[in-house]
């Protein structure tokens, strides 16, 4: 859950899962079908933008998101658990993230 305003929200493309980001550089998943099914993310800025890869709920837990610390980031599920790549960086506040062909 979110201690300050939401930023952004999203759904997957099956109608399953929604996406939010918050001021308090937060991001959660959660189903919509199943309550247990729900996942915080930490970052240390607030994040203003967050798109779910159209195909989360087939298992595949991808999104991306941004804010005011200027990073594009894609958060993907690893071996060892999340893992956050930079896609890119340093041209500022990301506002918003669209999936191509989303």
């Amino acid at each position: 859950t979110h201690s300050s305003v939401v930023n952004d929200i999203c759904v997957d493309a099956a109608g399953e899962y929604v996406g939010s980001c918050s001021e308090d550089g937060t991001v959660a998943i959660h189903s919509l079908y199943n309550a247990s099914e729900a996942v915080t993310h930490f970052y240390h800025q607030p994040v203003k933008a967050i798109a779910l890869d159209p195909d989360f709920s087939s298992g595949r837990r991808v999104f991306a998101c941004g804010g005011l610390g200027g990073q594009l980031i894609l958060n993907s599920r690893g071996w060892f658990g999340a893992k956050d790549d930079v896609l890119h960086a340093g041209e500022g506040t990301i506002h918003a993230i669209k999936w191509h062909g989303a």
